[in-house]
């Protein structure tokens, strides 16, 4: 476990992840950020993203192969109580927050 003191590069990288994986990745990422986000939130270190409970298991996906290729993001999955939504919040340092907010179209 890390002591979180180490530094880690803000650099993507798309080599984490195979060229099928990459290309997957990235199609899970447009569905749920382009179709089925329902809203999101700015929080002070980045961002709150809400999506229906039915997409768990892109959100699961998506933050699985994330957190491979942009290791310097934290990623943290809340389940709402009665299937209301699944809220995944994406964080960082201020540097990273202005990745996130370039990367997940938040206007």
């Amino acid at each position: 476990m890390s002591d979180g003191n180490q530094r880690i590069p803000l650099a993507c990288n798309p080599q984490a992840l195979s060229p099928t994986d990459w290309a997957a990745h990235q199609a899970t990422g447009t569905r749920l950020f382009a179709e089925l986000r329902e809203a999101h939130e700015e929080l002070p270190d980045g961002y709150a993203f809400r999506f229906p409970a039915t997409a768990f298991s892109l959100v699961a996906a998506f933050v699985d192969g994330e957190r491979r290729c942009c290791p310097f993001l934290t990623f943290s999955i809340d389940v709402l109580p009665a299937d209301a939504s699944i809220i995944l919040r994406i964080t960082g340092s201020p540097e990273a927050k202005a990745i996130i907010a370039a990367e997940f179209l938040v206007a």
